[in-house]
């Protein structure tokens, strides 16, 4: 499925002297391009049925961060009512601290406004001070916690959001 809207939000959003970098809308045909990343990123990562499901839905969005023909990184966006949910996003570890992660996320941001959400939320390991610095340079601050949220290792989250 193509949309055009990608093209142009993307423009926005990248260093375009970098090799035909894009963002692509992820379907459910290719979602193995998103497993390898997925199985490096996290300790619990989605199985492939998480992410086929996830991209059968009316209310998800997957997309991906091209350089050339390589998938470097993805995020996942849930839409209930008028909240955005960063449900996943994950770069390659060796395309980290590049600022990919910053460019899905900021992506995300302006779906959730085209699609007039007002909110958006994750949650993050409360250990993972890289990505806790990220979201708040975008704006997102601690809400509360989830006690156990996250297993091997088991670990609480911090719960961060912000206005769109």
């Amino acid at each position: 499925m193509k949309r055009p809207e990608v093209a142009f939000f993307f423009k926005k959003f990248t260093d375009l002297n970098t090799i035909n970098p894009r963002i692509i809308p992820i379907g459910a045909d290719s979602v193995e391009k998103l497993m390898a990343i997925e199985q490096r990123c996290f300790s619990n990562p989605w199985t492939a049925d998480h992410f086929i499901s996830a991209a059968g839905s009316s209310f998800v969005e997957i997309f991906g961060y091209c350089l050339g023909e390589t998938i470097n990184g993805y995020i996942v966006l849930y839409r209930i009512k008028k909240v955005m949910i960063v449900a996943n996003l994950a770069v390659s570890p060796e395309e980290r601290r590049k600022g990919i992660g910053r460019i899905l996320l900021e992506f995300g941001i302006e779906c959730g406004r085209r699609h007039r959400c007002n909110f958006a939320v994750l949650d993050v390991r409360k250990s993972n001070q890289p990505a806790i610095d990220l979201y708040r340079t975008l704006g997102f601050n601690v809400l509360g916690s989830n006690r156990n949220y996250y297993s091997n290792p088991t670990e609480d989250s911090f719960i961060m959001g912000r206005p769109l």
